[in-house]
């Protein structure tokens, strides 16, 4: 679940994998509500994710995908 600001023009959700390749881009249409990513074509591993909001990085996380 999300929420951002009413100010946020766009919002989105950069994923890469280990070397910094950028795997998928994910644009958040709405300023509240639920993201859910497909990672059927992401191989299983450890992957960075970031949050860019209005252009600049917001949060930046880690996340481990198991298959």
């Amino acid at each position: 679940k999300y929420e951002l600001p009413s100010n946020v023009r766009n919002a989105q959700i950069n994923i890469f994998d280990v070397s910094g390749k950028v795997m998928k881009v994910v644009n958040i249409n709405s300023n509240k509500g639920t993201i859910e990513v497909n990672a059927d074509n992401l191989a299983a591993g450890l992957y960075t994710y970031n949050l860019v909001v209005n252009g600049e990085i917001f949060k930046t996380s880690k996340m481990v995908i198991k298959k």
